[in-house]
């Protein structure tokens, strides 16, 4: 019996170390687990806390150098004229050239330097010369008579142009034959005056001749008109008109341009 006994003390014995070794090692295994969660935590925020760090880093020194370049606000500037405007009437502000020159010029010869002190005769139609122009009493834009007013150009005079004058020989061959025929010795008289050279009778007298009969015969300007016109004051006033042209006359014959002819 007392065998029996110690036999089961000792099972009792052995199983109860056999749980206090389990219970023992199941500990350790969790604390072991719970270590190893607990450095990996540390190490995973360890190193997201780096990267981090490194973003930053990379962040503040492209910040440090780069250079931020802002677009530069240019300022209107004030007071100066417009390039391009020219010289052309009307002269305003921002016109320039050899007109706005010869006005300034203009203005400080009548009125001393001191009205265009800062810039002088430049050219340029800035502020300084719109505003000399206005306390004068001009205006602005500046019209071009009021431009020759002040710099004392005289305007051209627009004469109209001469009336435009065709000497045709023919029509004047034809109105004479007309007039000679029909006895008419004023018109006859009026239209040799128009005939103003030898060379223009020469070519009247050819279209008479050529063209018409007087009395059945082709005859000359000077044969037809003075054939025509027999009484003395007429032949007069005839051989007048023929001299006017630069025809020569020797007592009993014309000749044109020295040469001594039948005309």
């Amino acid at each position: 019996m007392e065998a029996n006994a110690t036999i089961q003390n000792n099972q009792e014995a052995s199983a109860k170390k056999s749980r206090t070794k389990k219970v023992v090692l199941l500990g350790l295994g969790t604390l072991a687990l719970g270590t190893l969660a607990f450095f990996g935590f540390k190490h995973f925020t360890k190193k997201q806390n780096e990267n981090n760090d490194e973003t930053d880093q990379t962040t503040d020194d492209l910040d440090s150098k780069t250079t931020v370049q802002n677009p530069p606000r240019n300022k209107p500037r004030t007071g100066l004229p417009s390039p391009g405007i020219g010289d052309a009437f009307p002269l305003r502000f921002g016109s320039k050239g050899d007109k706005v020159r010869l006005l300034q010029q203009a203005l400080i010869r009548t009125y001393g330097a001191g009205i265009l002190k800062k810039f002088g005769a430049d050219g340029d139609f800035g502020s300084e010369l719109q505003s000399a122009l206005r306390s004068k009493g001009y205006g602005v834009p500046l019209s071009e008579s009021e431009y020759n007013k002040i710099t004392g150009k005289k305007e051209e005079a627009q004469t109209p142009p001469p009336p435009l004058v065709t000497f045709d020989p023919a029509a004047i061959a034809k109105a004479i034959y007309t007039a000679i025929t029909g006895k008419d010795f004023n018109t006859t008289i009026t239209l040799l005056k128009a005939i103003k050279s030898t060379t223009d009778y020469s070519l009247v007298s050819e279209q008479l001749k050529n063209n018409y009969r007087i009395a059945g015969v082709r005859q000359t300007l000077v044969n037809a008109s003075l054939g025509t016109f027999t009484e003395s004051s007429q032949k007069a006033k005839v051989q007048e008109a023929f001299k006017n042209m630069g025809l020569k006359y020797d007592g009993t014959k014309w000749s044109l341009s020295g040469f001594r002819n039948n005309t």
